[in-house]
């Protein structure tokens, strides 16, 4: 009997421990699950602030040197059909870059002092704990995952406040995860939360990577490259005019 009772009261010790070290690991991924996010949502903030930043400054100058080759490939395939296919391509070129340029008028980012941008990154964070569909299983809760990192991405602390407001508020209470005693939940999402944290290790690796962020990276001062920039476009679209349409 005795015997029995160990045996069963060992089985029961054994199993708490594994759920113990279960629900361990997982608070742990999770926090580096929200520090991977943390991580890439800065970056993606860095280069939507820039890129808006380049077509809000040079915008106008690249739509300029852009109609100046649409309107010599349109002249140059009336009088050589073979050019209609680069007149096309120009043409696309010309459209699509200023559907970018008008929408970027069109961004607005808030400007936050250094004690803002603290705060904003900490409701960020909590919020993120409170709505991270690898965490919430509510059905709301990637749309307002995404919401949240739109509001990040453009500095709107007021947004970000509200988002935090409704989520303490208790908005996903009915889909809150609950893996209390249950290790099969915890199996899968540590199993789930694991690949997680693989992408986003291999986005953040892309962006650091890309072209635009090495660009940003190397640049000191955002003033000066604009300038420098502006007078190459100038420079540019006065020697297509000089060269193409004989203006002096």
């Amino acid at each position: 009997m005795n015997t029995l009772f160990l045996t069963k009261k060992t089985n029961r010790t054994v199993k708490c421990l594994e759920y113990e070290e279960l629900k361990m690991q997982y608070e742990i991924l999770l926090n580096k699950l929200i520090e991977l996010e943390k991580t890439e949502a800065e970056l993606k903030k860095i280069i939507s602030s820039f890129s808006t930043a380049y077509d809000q400054k040079l915008g106008k100058y690249i739509e300029e040197l852009l109609l100046l080759r649409k309107n010599w490939y349109e002249a140059e395939s009336l009088i050589h059909p073979e050019q209609r296919r680069i007149f096309e391509e120009v043409c696309d070129d010309y459209e699509s870059y200023r559907k970018t340029y008008n929408d970027s008028l069109n961004e607005t980012a808030c400007d936050l002092n250094p004690k803002d941008q603290i705060v904003i990154k900490k409701l960020w964070k909590k919020a993120c704990k409170l709505c991270h569909p690898d965490i919430v299983s509510h059905k709301q809760a990637e749309e307002t995952f995404k919401r949240l990192n739109n509001a990040y991405k453009k500095n709107d602390l007021n947004q970000v406040k509200e988002i935090l407001s409704d989520l303490e508020g208790g908005i996903f209470s009915e889909g809150k995860n609950d893996y209390k005693n249950n290790k099969e939940y915890l199996t899968r999402k540590i199993k789930h939360i694991k690949c997680t944290i693989r992408r986003l290790k291999r986005e953040i690796n892309e962006l650091k990577n890309s072209s635009i962020y090495q660009e940003i990276f190397n640049i000191k001062n955002w003033d000066d490259y604009f300038s420098i920039k502006r007078d190459q476009l100038k420079e540019k679209i006065k020697i297509w005019k000089r060269n193409h349409f004989n203006e002096a």
